[in-house]
């Protein structure tokens, strides 16, 4: 596990860094949004990981409802204030994928 967040950590490192190097780019607002959309699949994967924790027989289709309903909410949020069209698509793929693996991680429940 502490080598993904490495290897994450590393590329949203690399990321930002060369955002920072284009002169053009407005750096501010490409690195907020960066951090929108992984902030968003950072709490899908615990919120998947939780639900799956709970769930006993369901592990799976919990999360992956928990990942429809946020993917529903961030819908919701985009329809309220228009993003660009990246970070539409940037939160419709993130959401469900990572409450997935966040299921997929969880720990099993002992008996």
């Amino acid at each position: 596990m502490q080598t993904i967040l490495l290897i994450v950590a590393l590329a949203l490192g690399a990321l930002v860094t060369y955002v920072d190097t284009r002169p053009t780019w407005d750096d501010t607002g490409v690195t907020a949004a960066a951090l929108l959309v992984m902030s968003g699949g950072l709490g899908s994967l615990a919120g998947g990981c939780v639900a799956a924790w709970i769930g006993r027989r369901t592990r799976a289709a919990l999360a992956l409802v928990l990942g429809g309903l946020l993917t529903l909410a961030g819908i919701a949020n985009n329809l309220m204030a228009p993003p660009p069209l990246w970070f539409w698509i940037a939160g419709l793929i993130v959401l469900i994928p990572a409450a997935y693996v966040g299921a997929r991680l969880a720990p099993r429940p002992t008996p």
